[in-house]
């Protein structure tokens, strides 16, 4: 017989790159490896990663047949994010709801004067924009500190400030 000389391939389960969000668990989906003489060829898996920390890690997927052919090695990186919140504080509202937008998507409708977050947390890096979307009846609501990118922290600076149609202020 001839003396095996192919190394096994490794084949990943699911996909190449996983994100996470922080404290999400991960699952680790492992790997394959088919050779053209062995059955069965293990696949050894190294790497760690820690969902309490964001970053970037990668694990390392390796396997020898048992005529000592190394597979080409693979790998799988998987992100950890973080995520924040848009929020701020709504003031002057006398009655009715007022309707804000957050980057043309996320709505949040809020009947009472307070401290709010809008529902759809952001990732660090992005660029948010708050706006009126629908104004309550009798009332012109308008926003400060509307806009800014997240910088590691949740925003809890926009203000909506709302007066009723025609007062002076």
């Amino acid at each position: 017989t001839a003396a095996d000389r192919i190394p096994p391939v490794i084949t990943l389960t699911g996909p190449e790159t996983i994100t996470l969000t922080l404290n999400e668990p991960y699952i680790e989906l492992g790997a394959t490896a088919t050779d053209d003489v062995d059955v069965s060829v293990t696949v050894t898996t190294s790497g760690t990663v820690d969902t309490s920390i964001a970053a970037t890690y990668t694990v390392a997927y390796n396997a020898t047949d048992t005529a000592g052919n190394a597979a080409s090695q693979i790998t799988r990186s998987v992100s950890v994010i973080s995520l924040y919140t848009i929020g701020g504080t709504l003031t002057g509202l006398n009655g009715g709801s007022v309707v804000l937008q957050q980057s043309g998507g996320d709505d949040l409708q809020l009947a009472v004067d307070g401290i709010f977050d809008f529902t759809t947390a952001v990732i660090d890096g992005a660029a948010y924009r708050v706006s009126v979307l629908i104004q309550p009846a009798g009332q012109a609501c308008t926003v400060s500190s509307p806009s800014g990118t997240v910088a590691a922290n949740d925003i809890s600076s926009v203000g909506v400030n709302c007066i009723a149609v025609g007062a002076i202020t």
